[in-house]
């Protein structure tokens, strides 16, 4: 297993059609919007102490419309992360992301909760993409 990051794995973090990673990130230098993510995932993952499943980080343009993905999804730049608690509620973790970085998008599901930094992203592809952005199906 190859960690790209505290607690994330390449295997998690590329796309699970293509296992491509996004046009713009490298892995020798993770910085910028990547990098920022990736920090907050760590600080989120540090606090709650037991493991959280990242089931989708990067998704290419085609698995992303083939799986139903919004045309507006932060998906396909890489920036947004679908996570799963091992152990405990989602509804835990939603709240836990909530009081620890409340300045993410955050969407709350059945099966996980979405984060992301689409905010960061200049210019915005949709005004949904600001900065602590909540919904929840």
């Amino acid at each position: 297993m190859r960690y790209i990051y505290d607690y994330i794995t390449l295997g998690e973090y590329r796309c699970h059609h293509c296992e491509k990673l996004p046009p713009d990130f490298s892995l020798t230098a993770i910085d910028g919007p990547f990098r920022n993510l990736f920090h907050k995932f760590k600080n989120i993952r540090s606090a709650w102490g037991e493991p959280i499943d990242i089931v989708s980080g990067y998704r290419c343009p085609f698995h992303n419309h083939e799986i139903g993905g919004s045309l507006a999804s932060v998906h396909p730049f890489g920036l947004a992360f679908d996570l799963r608690p091992r152990d405990r509620e989602v509804k835990e973790l939603y709240k836990h992301i909530l009081l620890l970085h409340p300045e993410l998008r955050i969407g709350k599901y059945s099966t996980h909760v979405h984060i992301d930094n689409g905010y960061l992203i200049k210019p915005r592809m949709s005004h949904h993409w600001q900065e602590g952005a909540r919904w929840q199906e």
